[in-house]
């Protein structure tokens, strides 16, 4: 692997990079389902997405927030992903 990354903080860093990518795709995706420009709707729609795609156990969540998502309790971290 340190043939492409040449330290550890470059491969967390390239992992971090993918992980906003998806996040900002996550985002834009469930604002474009928006009705209008209700400002709350939009608001929620992008938080649903946000929380959505760093809770849903994805590689790229477990790489960046390992200690959160273990911290958590099945049925508490089924609950932050629902709302």
């Amino acid at each position: 692997i340190y043939y492409h990354f040449p330290s550890k903080e470059k491969l967390l860093l390239a992992v971090h990079e993918e992980g906003v990518r998806q996040t900002q795709t996550a985002v834009e995706q469930a604002l474009a389902r928006a009705d209008g420009d209700e400002a709350w709707e939009r608001l929620v729609l992008a938080c649903e997405a946000h929380l959505g795609s760093l809770l849903a156990g994805t590689p790229y969540s477990r790489v960046i927030t390992p200690d959160f998502i273990r911290a958590l309790p099945a049925p508490i971290r089924r609950t932050a992903v629902a709302q």
